[in-house]
């Protein structure tokens, strides 16, 4: 019990930030998206967009993947999908997710959504 109750204090806790749910709901409209791609998309220091994604990570809600020096962050799997069907589905987030959508099409259109900048 005390290792579910953990996991759901870690993911309400994840939940709890405007940053973070930003940074999740962008990449559930991408897909996948590499760190250097969400500090310029969040407009946040690699520190911070770093620390953010660990916490939405241990949480489960992300899944990483890294590649030579870049790392890509995904929507968490298993057991976490459901939160995450969950949480599109909220009506609270509407707004927000549509901003994801448009901030994602004008960041492609901007910069060709390809390359890491590093």
């Amino acid at each position: 019990m005390r290792n579910s109750m953990e996991t759901l204090r870690r993911r309400f806790v994840a939940l709890g930030d405007e940053t973070r749910l930003r940074a999740l709901l962008l990449i559930l409209s991408a897909g996948e998206l590499c760190l250097c791609h969400l500090e310029q998309l969040l407009e946040l220091p690699a520190s911070t967009a770093s620390r953010h994604l660990g916490l939405l990570r241990e949480a489960g809600l992300v899944s990483a993947r890294r590649t030579g020096r870049w790392v890509h962050f995904g929507p968490g799997t298993g057991e976490a999908r459901a939160w995450l069907d969950w949480l599109v589905q909220l009506p609270e987030l509407a707004a927000e997710r549509e901003r994801a959508v448009q901030t994602l099409a004008q960041w492609r259109n901007d910069t060709g959504g390809t390359a890491c900048p590093i």
